[in-house]
């Protein structure tokens, strides 16, 4: 063989899929359908990052804003408040919703909201499966049995503060689950509150047909992933696809997280 000689590359190879940090206020803005007002910015999807099980966005109502009615027959969907109020009406029911309530949406069931006073509602969007804006995942409310329109709805939840439930002395990690099947008959989503303490280590071992999602409140951690080291800070994400294990090593403060786990297969929670 010549010294200038090239081996290919072995094509065959199996591609070790590996977590991604990601900087939500590099994504571009779109008016979502059924909303006034309203830009979000879809941050993990099939079209972003190819995920297969879930699908989260940062979403703006400005004042005078809405939500109209509607429901998605094929998926569950979570909001999470990060700054505003809003009136949300979720099968019948209407409550007010402030910054830290987790809204948790199960399938079929009609939902709509509107801003409160003159601050822009911005919150957390998750959908599983993916969503898309897709007509087919959508149902008009002019076309709802009045059954559906009054289906019992989970309560509301609350978001801990940052840093106002860290581990506790001698503990590494603390996770506390806010949506699972449990507290609100949850079947393709999962929501914990993750806390890392300082200089901790958190490993995340390969979940099969699951993709898993930090999103960094406070704190900053070393990522390791499929032999690729990286780091992030509070307000990236870091999406962790199905077959990837990834380990957090929390710096000289303790790491403040949410941790949103989606599965395609509803059996799979079970």
């Amino acid at each position: 063989m010549s010294a200038d000689a090239r081996v290919a590359p072995d094509v065959s190879a199996p591609v070790v899929p590996v977590a991604r940090v990601l900087h939500p206020d590099a994504m571009p803005v779109y008016a979502p359908a059924h909303h006034v007002n309203t830009h979000n910015r879809r941050i993990v999807g099939p079209d972003t990052v190819g995920a297969r099980h879930m699908e989260v966005l940062l979403g703006t109502i400005a004042p005078g804003g809405q939500g109209l009615p509607h429901a998605h027959p094929g998926l569950e969907q979570a909001g999470i408040v990060l700054g505003g109020s809003a009136e949300s009406t979720l099968g019948g029911q209407t409550r007010t919703l402030q910054a830290g309530d987790v809204d948790f949406i199960p399938k079929h069931v009609f939902h709509s909201a509107r801003v409160l006073g003159s601050v822009p509602l911005e919150l957390l969007v998750i959908y599983a499966p993916p969503y898309l804006e897709s007509p087919s995942a959508r149902t008009s409310m002019q076309g709802a049995a009045a059954g559906d329109a009054a289906a019992e709805a989970p309560p509301a939840l609350a978001l801990p503060a940052v840093g106002t439930r860290a581990c506790a002395p001698g503990q590494a990690v603390r996770s506390e689950p806010l949506v699972d099947a449990q507290r609100a008959g949850a079947r393709h989503l999962r929501i914990d509150h993750l806390c890392v303490a300082e200089h901790a280590a958190c490993a995340m071992p390969v979940l099969p047909g699951a993709e898993r999602l930090l999103i960094l409140r406070d704190g900053a951690a070393g990522i390791t992933s499929g032999g690729v080291q990286t780091s992030a800070a509070a307000g990236d994400w870091v999406f962790v696809p199905d077959g990837a294990a990834c380990t957090l090593q929390a710096d000289a403060a303790a790491l403040d997280a949410i941790l949103v786990t989606a599965r395609s297969v509803p059996a799979e929670f079970d």
